[in-house]
């Protein structure tokens, strides 16, 4: 028989931020997506002329929405 092994907090931490990172890393590309067929373009070259790009998500943004998603595996 397997033996189950319980996760520390350390490993949930992790494994959380890792989720939150995957997650806004998917938003952020969907949105790119459609920024980028829907941006204006110059009619001979192509080039996008829009320079309002979202932004890719930086550090602070994934551990925030790692400590919103902590705190709901936390709640009793």
């Amino acid at each position: 028989m397997s033996e189950v092994k319980s996760k520390t907090g350390y490993e949930i931490r992790t494994e959380i931020l890792g989720m939150a990172q995957g997650l806004l890393t998917e938003k952020h590309r969907n949105r790119f997506q459609v920024w980028e067929q829907t941006a204006e373009r110059d009619k001979e070259t192509g080039r996008v002329l829009d320079t309002n790009a979202p932004a890719f998500p930086d550090e602070t943004d994934i551990i925030a929405l790692a400590e919103k998603m902590y705190e709901f595996v936390n709640k009793k």
